[in-house]
């Protein structure tokens, strides 16, 4: 992935797929962060109604259900804990407000999956693209009985 090839992986829950993808990009952006990041407010003083930002991610995760959506959140907030990064999560079905206020606030990573993601990208005042370093795709395998065995990983590095 450092060297900027694709990448497909395939393995049990649990096995650590989220890290294993998402670390390699952290390590490429973290002495970068804040020269790429776009501006964001202030998260002490932030007043929806005055200090509303674009969101300009660096990372694009797009994940197929809100269900992978958020549990790729919950482990990516947990590996930029303590670092610059603001991750963000968008998903159908969920309270489209909030998420844009979210939106708002500064995105470094964002999670979605894709039909928010077309939503807020038909909104060019709530998120644009045009930053995105890496974009990571995930796609779920079902066997026969529509059981969830695995999902696959696709990775491309944007230049």
């Amino acid at each position: 992935m450092l060297s900027g090839h694709d990448l497909v992986a395939c393995a049990q829950t649990g096995s650590g797929k989220t890290a294993a993808y998402l670390i390699p990009v952290l390590s490429q952006l973290a002495g970068k962060v804040k020269k790429l990041a776009a501006p964001r407010p202030s998260p002490t003083t932030f007043n929806p109604a005055t200090d509303r930002v674009r969101a300009e991610p660096l990372v694009l995760i797009v994940a197929p259900t809100r269900e992978l959506a958020t549990q790729i959140f919950d482990e990516t907030r947990r590996l930029c804990y303590r670092t610059m990064f603001r991750p963000c999560v968008v998903y159908g079905g969920g309270p489209r407000g909030m998420q844009q206020e979210e939106l708002q606030r500064g995105c470094d990573i964002l999670i979605a999956t894709p039909g928010r993601l077309k939503d807020f990208m038909d909104r060019p005042h709530v998120l644009s693209l045009n930053r995105v370093k890496y974009v990571l795709r995930l796609l779920y395998i079902f066997d026969s009985l529509s059981l969830l065995t695995e999902y696959k990983v696709y990775y491309r590095r944007r230049s």
